[in-house]
């Protein structure tokens, strides 16, 4: 697979309601509402209000700074996995996915009757993915034999420039795409089918 196929495969797979669901702004107009925000930004409007400001942007903006990075990708993370999880139980499956089963996986699928399993991680940001030597790994050491019941996907959801990419992430997109290992929310169904059907 070439960079102009690879780019091909992402742009078929990619969602981009996915992508526009998890920005910044959408995050924080859902986390504002939350309990830990909700009352300083209602004090902090309050105190505006008594100036005469009624502006729903500097109130946006104080949401955001009052919200710790850490969080907003915390938050992130868990709607991403809410999004991929939706997309799984959308296929009408037998079996439901296990949900959080530890650290490294966000997801399991075991299909007893077979007795494939389907180990998943979502990942939002590949340029961000701080596993990537063990993301490698994983596609490399995983076959493609339905003799081998144990397999492991990566979900991921950005969108991507293949000239910003590292050889390490290229490779890992590469040989993942070609091996059914990685793949964007719309290619979902077709991995999933591949491993655990």
């Amino acid at each position: 697979m070439n960079r102009s196929e690879l780019f091909n495969r992402i742009q078929n797979e990619i969602c981009y309601n996915t992508i526009n669901s998890l920005s910044d702004y959408q995050i924080i107009q859902e986390y504002k509402y939350h309990k830990n925000i909700y009352n300083k930004l209602k004090v902090i409007n309050n105190v505006l209000n008594t100036y005469g400001i009624n502006d729903k942007n500097i109130m946006n903006d104080f949401a955001y700074a009052l919200t710790p990075i850490n969080v907003l990708n915390q938050l992130k993370k868990d709607k991403f996995n809410k999004i991929v999880l939706e997309n799984i139980n959308k296929l009408e499956l037998d079996i439901k996915p296990i949900i959080k089963i530890n650290k490294k996986y966000d997801w399991c699928l075991s299909n007893k009757k077979n007795k494939k399993t389907l180990y998943g991680i979502n990942i939002i940001d590949i340029n961000k993915c701080k596993k990537m030597s063990e993301a490698i790994n994983n596609i490399n050491s995983y076959n493609d034999n339905f003799n081998n019941h144990t397999n492991i996907i990566y979900v991921i959801c950005n969108n991507i420039y293949i000239n910003n990419l590292s050889n390490r992430t290229i490779e890992f997109l590469q040989k993942g795409f070609m091996n059914n290992k990685v793949c964007y929310i719309k290619g979902l169904i077709h991995s999933i089918n591949r491993y655990i059907k």
